[in-house]
């Protein structure tokens, strides 16, 4: 799966998948966001999982804050 990652300057991410199927990314934008967690990155609220359509394709998203 290839994502865009986005990095605002108040902290906040926004992870955009441009393929697939709503249903096939979200569980996989879960499974990284938990993946980064071990790592040590602290995750101080996630967004749940958001649909968004754009000129016909499907872009997925979830929001994330860190510290």
């Amino acid at each position: 799966m290839k994502a865009r990652v986005v990095i605002l300057p108040d902290g906040q991410v926004s992870v955009f998948v441009d393929e697939g199927t709503f249903e096939s990314a979200s569980p996989e934008l879960e499974k990284f966001f938990k993946n980064l967690s071990t790592t040590g990155v602290k995750i101080e609220s996630l967004s749940q999982t958001e649909q968004h359509r754009h000129d016909g394709q499907h872009t997925h998203a979830m929001e994330v804050n860190h510290g």
